[in-house]
Order: structure tokens, then sequence, then C-alpha cells
């Protein structure tokens, strides 16, 4: 990572209707501010490991991760609502001796249940984590109030070609990162969206994301392509905000246009110019749109 620069945050030049610029994040001073302040936390049940940290006060929001990285991702986006929400940012792992799970870990239910103490909470999922959050929604003995799913799913296809390689890959001993052809692609498809006078902010997210292991990733693939929520979506009651980016492929906007179409209690809004990791990118943008849905919710207003 640069540490050459002190500020991030510059977005590209305002288009019509665009909101003023906010006041840029110093991320590197956001990072050590996360370490210093948030309390760390571990619970386990059965194959499931949740661990991570917890920052700021007020009703519980649930940070759940995609495929890669982990939770310092949410750094940034945590570090601006933790006036307004106790922060709970988490790494959800299988235990090492899980060869394949058939599904996305049911076990959560059960360690979020304890961390609350049965008090409401919120959710803010992006990519698999969006898959787990929907997990959790439909069931009658939770406590979630509203969720957040950026670059949600609730099924995911895959190729032969990648079943076969997310098997493979459960057996790795390698990081992703260590893989050039990998470094090469993020390169190509999200660096873009990231501010130009502060390289390190990207570098900063590439760095987290190329230090998940191939296996956990592997895992999580093969839980993905082994879970379907498709059919349960109409029953679910819970609010739900979806969070769409211009950094979205073909796949991922089929995906979102099947939330809204069947999810029975939700709404939209589209991020312009932020790519795929907008939570990194532009954050303040983000917790824009966190707040005003919460808000809303807490108000009866969700709709």
């Amino acid at each position: 990572m640069s540490e050459s620069q002190s500020t991030a945050g510059v977005v590209p030049p305002q288009t019509p209707g665009q909101d003023a610029c906010p006041t840029p994040l110093a991320w590197q001073d956001v990072i050590a501010g996360v370490q210093r302040e948030a309390s760390h936390y571990h619970f386990s049940s059965g194959n499931v490991n949740l661990e991570g940290v917890q920052l700021g006060e007020g009703p519980p929001l649930w940070f759940l991760g995609g495929f890669t990285g982990d939770w310092k991702q949410f750094s940034l986006l945590a570090w601006l609502l933790k006036d307004r929400f106790r922060c709970f940012l988490c790494d959800l792992e299988w235990r090492r001796n899980v060869p394949a799970p058939a599904q996305v870990p049911v076990d959560l239910a059960h360690l979020l249940q304890r961390a609350n103490l049965g008090l409401p909470y919120n959710v803010f999922a992006t990519s698999f984590g969006s898959l787990v959050a929907l997990s959790l929604l439909n069931r009658p003995d939770m406590t979630c109030q509203a969720a957040i799913l950026h670059a949600g799913f609730a099924r995911r296809r895959y190729s032969l070609t990648e079943r076969l390689l997310a098997r493979l890959g459960t057996w790795s001993s390698q990081t992703i990162g260590e893989f050039g052809a990998w470094r090469r692609i993020q390169e190509s498809n999200h660096r873009t969206w990231f501010p130009p006078i502060d390289p390190g902010r990207w570098e900063f997210l590439r760095d987290n994301l190329s230090q998940t292991p191939v296996k956990e990733l592997s895992l999580r693939v093969r839980a993905a392509a082994a879970t379907n929520l498709a059919p349960s979506l109409e029953q679910i009651r819970v609010p739900v905000q979806l969070v769409r980016t211009e950094g979205d492929g073909h796949r991922l906007k089929e995906a979102q246009d099947e939330l809204a179409e069947h999810l029975p209690n939700v709404r939209e809004e589209t991020l312009h110019t932020s790519g795929h990791y907008a939570f990194v990118s532009h954050p303040h943008r983000v917790a824009k749109v966190v707040k005003a849905f919460l808000d809303d919710v807490g108000s009866g207003r969700e709709m």
C-alpha cells in the first residue's frame, strides 16, 4: 500500500443531479482508527467460525462479505456509520475439516442470535454475503429488521469448468494473489472506478482481496453453486434495499433483476460512476443509502 498520499475520496466531475462531493476520507487514518477503537469478537457454532470487530453505538448492523477479502474492506463504510449503529464487521469461515459445504452456512443463524442477545439487527451484505443474508431472512426465529444487499443474488450458475476448478481449489494452500492472472483481471475490471489522485485506496482493496486463501474461495463458490434461494424469495417479508452499480456484469444484473421482481418488500438504488466495490471507492454515497433506508424502515416508510 502507498503511504505517500494521506487523503482520498475524490470522485469524477459531477453529472447532472449528482450530490456535492463530501469531505474526503483519509483512508489510512480510518484504518488506524478502526484498529484503535474496535473490539474483537469470536463465535463458533457447528462447522462455522464467525470473528471480526465491532465498532460504534446503536442498533446492531452486521456486514457480511463477498467471495474474497476480509472484514477490513468494510472499514471506511463502518467508520461513516459508527455514530448511528453498532457495526459488526465479520469474517465467516468454515472450520478447516470441512471438505465441501452443501449450502450456505445455516449455523450462522445461531451465531447471530448469540451475538445480538436476541435484539433486532440489520444486515449489509455484498456478493456471497447476500446469499447468506437471504438464507437468514426467511427464518421465523430471526430478528432481522432490514437488509441492504449490494451486488446481491439468490442463486449463482456456474459452468462445469468453474465447478471443477472450485473442487480442485478446495485442496490448495495458496492465496489468490499468488496468481498473476487474477491481479491483472482485478486491475482491468475495478481500478478505473477508484479516485485516481489516491492510488493507495485501490491498493488497499487489492491487497485485502489478494490475501484470500484459494481454499476459502473454493468453499464459498461450491456453497453458492449448491444453494438456490429463488423459490423462497416471495416469502421474505423483511424490507430489502438493493444497491446496484455500473460495475455490475451481465450475470449479476440478471440476478438482481430476479431479486427486484420477486422480493415483496424491496426498493432499488443505482450508484453511477462508483464501480463494483462502491463501499470502498465511494463509501460516503453508500452510507447515505444505508442511513436513508434504515431511517425509513424505522419510521415505517420503507416502501
